[in-house]
């Protein structure tokens, strides 16, 4: 069960760190930012794999990992659409 935990938390963290990626890159965030979510990142794939010997659990959580960073770098990429909310402020 700590091993389905600790895989959630490296997912989230990498989709983040794809995000953090980005964000470094363009001058939105810190370089800091990046390093903490691949910090948290590493240390969830490694406390995945110190116990137990590499498994197919364990290899399919990396290509999870790898995926889940790329969606994040996508999803931080992709420009966003500004609601307009004149109509409904101003309604009058």
């Amino acid at each position: 069960m700590i091993r389905g935990v600790l895989g959630v938390i490296a997912l989230l963290s990498a989709f983040m760190a794809g995000r953090a990626l980005l964000g470094a890159r363009r001058g939105y965030f810190k370089i800091s930012r990046l390093y903490r979510w691949l910090v948290r990142l590493v240390l969830c794939l490694v406390a995945m794999a110190w116990r137990q010997p590499v498994d197919t659990i364990a290899i399919v959580t990396w290509l999870l990992v790898a995926a889940a960073f790329g969606w994040g770098y996508w999803d931080a990429s992709r420009p966003r659409e500004q609601e307009d909310l004149t109509d409904r402020i101003f309604h009058g």
